[in-house]
């Protein structure tokens, strides 16, 4: 339990780490950020054993492997295709190293029953950070509503709320986000919008190679099953906004979550506009407009690699 005079934020992590590259400098900067408690890390869709043990492989390098890392829901709520493609559930992620294999996997519990039993015992009020599809949180507020009374809020990396895309992690469970938004929880909604403006710099990416650093290096190693040349902060976003809000421009929105379209399952809408024309001033849901850029990413490598705080 957090010590009530505990003035840190204290988190759950729920992550699809391993496929793209950002979950993992989310993680880095979530242990390197003293102002949060980690009370836990989760995981979700597809392999979440192989990637709990992603997850479990930083953490241990980082020091950090008093911090419990639960494997959740490996499937969507009700579809199992996304954008009308199968998935092979049951594949390790491309970042799925070999000195992973032997990081311990805690069955004792799902993710779901181990963020419910956290919320309900945590002495102060838990922040959930969710980088990927939100089917743990909303199996979770499903199986007991009641933990939203110890909910400070949620913070979402997901959705596309000015331009029209299906963001992936809506998209790998549109029924789930649908059930998170509307639960009357504050949420704060990051975009893709934003993020794909969060790129590091070469200068910033030859820092995190340069380094000592054993999170680092691990990271590193790990980028090269990584598809591009590029390193967008999209997850990393998350975490800092959490605790640093500053980054953002927020704007209050009531946002739907499109579920039965044939193309469009995932898509957002917002149903504030001229055309829903619904009140947005009794939403629980505030939008990622704007970005300060450069200085959060200037952050993110100072403070990920300590060079100041």
């Amino acid at each position: 339990m957090a010590n009530p005079a505990d003035s840190r934020l204290r988190v759950i992590i729920d992550t699809d780490i391993g496929d793209d590259i950002d979950d993992a400098f989310a993680l880095y900067l979530a242990v390197r950020s003293p102002e949060l408690d980690v009370a836990g890390v989760t995981t979700v869709f597809k392999n979440t054993r192989a990637r709990a043990q992603i997850a479990g492989r930083l953490l241990r390098l980082a020091g950090r492997d008093d911090i419990p890392v639960v494997p959740g829901a490996s499937r969507p709520i009700v579809n199992d295709k996304v954008y009308g493609r199968s998935i092979p559930y049951e594949e390790k992620p491309p970042q799925y190293l070999a000195e992973m294999e032997g990081e311990p996997i805690d069955d004792t519990m799902t993710a779901a029953q181990f963020i419910v039993r956290t919320v309900k015992r945590s002495e102060s009020k838990i922040t959930l950070i969710t980088l990927g599809a939100l089917t743990n949180i909303a199996t979770a507020l499903m199986y007991e509503p009641a933990i939203a009374d110890n909910i400070e809020k949620i913070v979402v990396m997901g959705g596309a709320y000015d331009v029209n895309l299906s963001e992936y992690n809506y998209s790998c469970d549109p029924e789930a986000a649908q059930v998170v938004l509307n639960a009357g929880i504050r949420t704060i909604a990051v975009g893709l919008d934003v993020t794909f403006r969060c790129e590091l710099s070469e200068t910033q990416v030859q820092a995190l190679r340069a380094s000592e650093d054993p999170v680092a290096q691990l990271i590193m190693r790990m980028r090269e099953h990584w598809n591009s040349n590029h390193i967008y902060l999209h997850d990393p976003l998350a975490v800092a906004v959490s605790y640093r809000p500053e980054f953002v421009s927020l704007q209050q929105r009531r946002i739907g979550v499109e579920i039965r379209g044939e193309y469009t399952r995932g898509l957002v809408v917002n149903l504030s506009d001229f055309n829903w024309q619904r009140q947005a001033a009794d939403s629980s849901v505030w939008v990622c407009t704007q970005v300060d850029s450069q200085s959060f990413t200037d952050f993110y490598i100072n403070r990920v690699l300590q060079i100041h705080t």
